[in-house]
């Protein structure tokens, strides 16, 4: 079952280190290589100093572990007197849209399990690239510096009324940062809580939503530990990592597509490759404009009534074309060879039967991945489109979280870039430390 327990997180402390709004970026692994300049440029303690450090190579590693204990020493960062889960809400406004929407969700420490276990679920395949290069950060830094984003299911808010409720009237912390989200969050520390909050959890699996690649290095890190300290308690702190967390029900949660590119390829024309999609495909052009602001709205509905009752791919073959629908024919599905709970996914049906079937490309093998590019932002992708980056464009829907947790229930697994829940969880709110010979409190000990 899962174990969630309180932290004594580590945090910024204002008073010394400054203003969090010019300290607390985005997840390392949506900042661009210029953002990350104006991050390290915009203050001597922006967390982008810990998470992408100027150094290369593994000197990176080290240059950060010795970041962090000079900012924890200096004062710069603090650490809670008392264990503690946080109650956290997001308010934001999603790309193109003008409603202000709130997520809530709790953060904490979830102890680590194998997958086979089936209590945490993974809908994402990883890189063993990146798992290698995420240990060395932190078998280096010996902390968690970034969260995991997990979902569970919970139909009555019973978690978040809980948390809610015994949450003190003024938030401990609040801002809005640079991209215009506002950060509320109020920590709970009382022991009676905490363990009312772990019963409920304590049969409903969690979902990864994102940040496989760090749970799975949490994995990898907990092993090494327990090779090294075979006596170690089970609630030594290396057997947990930082986790937030937000019912699947949540009002907040919001998924958003991530769009495909396909780059210039010899010989490809436009009408023969609508030709080959219509053998699959209802093709209709909308006459709407991608250079227009409100063509690129009105398509974007469109794209979203029409893909509410079956599959439906937006597309744009040129800068000069206009904004068309590729909406799959009634009767049509991936072959017997997928499984069902894959079958009726956007992103499924766009690998067979248009990037696979229509354009000769497997989207699997590394002439795929050097084919096809990925851009999450809707108007950044025609624009790309008109700049000559791509040749063609597929504009999606995005994929449902009841369709996330089906596949992870089904212990599958979806293409590559098929969900990007928004906003991600910033870096450097809370901060885990993996403390050597230190033991986390369980909540559910005894029970």
């Amino acid at each position: 079952m899962p174990r969630v327990a309180p932290l004594r997180g580590l945090r910024y402390n204002t008073p010394t280190a400054g203003p969090l709004d010019r300290l607390i970026p985005p997840p390392g692994d949506v900042v661009s290589p210029r953002e990350r300049e104006r991050f390290l440029r915009l203050h001597d303690h922006n967390f982008v100093h810990l998470i992408l450090a100027q150094t290369c190579d593994r000197e990176r590693f080290r240059e950060a572990a010795r970041k962090l204990e000079d900012w924890w020493r200096q004062g710069v960062l603090a650490r809670e007197a008392e264990p503690a889960m946080y109650l956290y809400q997001m308010i934001f406004s999603p790309p193109g849209r003008a409603v202000r929407l709130t997520r809530t969700g709790f953060v904490c420490l979830l102890r680590l399990q194998d997958y086979r276990t089936g209590m945490i679920r993974p809908h994402e395949r990883t890189l063993p690239t990146v798992r290698e290069e995420r240990l060395a950060s932190i078998c280096s830094c010996q902390a968690n510096l970034s969260t995991i984003f997990t979902i569970y299911d919970d139909p009555e808010r019973e978690v978040i009324r809980l948390l809610e409720k015994a949450a003190p009237a003024r938030p401990e912390v609040e801002f809005q940062d640079l991209g215009g989200i506002r950060h509320r969050l109020w920590l709970i520390t009382d022991p009676e809580v905490h363990r009312a909050a772990a019963r409920l959890l304590r049969d409903r699996p969690f979902y990864i939503a994102d940040g496989h690649h760090r749970y799975e290095t949490c994995l990898a890190h907990r092993n090494l530990m327990r090779q090294e300290h075979p006596q170690a308690d089970q609630r030594s702190s290396f057997n947990y990592t930082l986790v937030y967390a937000t019912a699947i029900q949540d009002r907040g949660l919001t998924l958003r597509p991530t769009h495909r590119l396909v780059r210039d390829r010899p010989g490809f024309e436009a009408g023969i490759f609508l030709t080959k999609a219509a053998e699959f495909f209802e093709v209709r052009e909308t006459g709407l404009s991608p250079r227009s602001e409100s063509d690129r709205r009105k398509f974007e509905a469109l794209l979203a009534d029409e893909g509410a009752g079956r599959t439906t791919l937006g597309f744009l073959t040129s800068p000069s074309g206009s904004l068309g629908l590729l909406k799959l024919k009634p009767g049509l599905a991936a072959g017997p060879e997928i499984p069902p709970a894959l079958r009726d996914l956007d992103v499924v049906v766009l690998d067979e039967f248009i990037l696979r079937r229509c354009l000769g490309l497997n989207p699997e093998d590394s002439t795929g991945e050097s084919a096809i590019d990925y851009e999450a932002d809707f108007d950044a992708a025609v624009r790309r489109i008109g700049d000559g980056e791509a040749g063609l464009g597929f504009l999606l829907n995005p994929t449902r979280v009841e369709q996330v947790k089906a596949v992870a229930d089904a212990g599958l697994f979806m293409p590559p870039k098929s969900t990007h829940f928004y906003p991600k969880v910033v870096s450097g709110l809370v901060i885990n430390p993996i403390v050597s010979g230190e033991t986390v409190v369980d909540p559910l000990e005894g029970d």
